[in-house]
């Protein structure tokens, strides 16, 4: 499992989750595609703190995957941290089962020792290209 995400300044907000993809081969096209179409109008170009370079900021991240699904939907656990101004997003595993994701998520939060603030649960379709969702791919205001 491979997650494409675009890396943000934390002083603007936390990392975006692009898409999720069964093969590196894959997420490395969607990348590709997601290059393309923001070639020029790149609705990240002005960032806090931050000189962007999106060769550099859109990555292709694997990710463990628990569980065996009946279908391409998956259910993916985010840590997010937040501190002085910043937040800072951790994909951090997939699940086919969104029980098991939520038992994750309860733990994450549970533990004394994380360092989360708070976590949740990002539901998406493999191969789902998000930035193309209406309002997805905009900074905040």
């Amino acid at each position: 499992m491979h997650l494409l995400i675009r890396d943000i300044s934390p002083y603007t907000g936390p990392d975006l989750l692009l898409g999720a993809f069964a093969t590196a081969a894959a997420a490395e096209q969607a990348r590709e595609e997601y290059m393309s179409e923001i070639a020029g109008r790149d609705p990240w170009a002005e960032q806090a703190y931050r000189s962007v370079d999106p060769a550099r900021d859109v990555r292709v991240q694997p990710i463990e995957h628990r569980g065996e699904g009946d279908d391409d939907t998956i259910h993916v656990l985010v840590e997010y941290r937040e501190a002085m101004g910043q937040i800072v997003a951790g994909f951090l595993t997939a699940f086919a089962d969104p029980s098991a994701a939520d038992a994750a998520k309860t733990a994450l939060e549970e533990n004394e020792h994380s360092w989360a603030n708070y976590a949740d649960i990002e539901t998406l379709t493999l191969g789902d290209r998000r930035w193309r969702h209406p309002g997805f791919d905009r900074p905040p205001a």
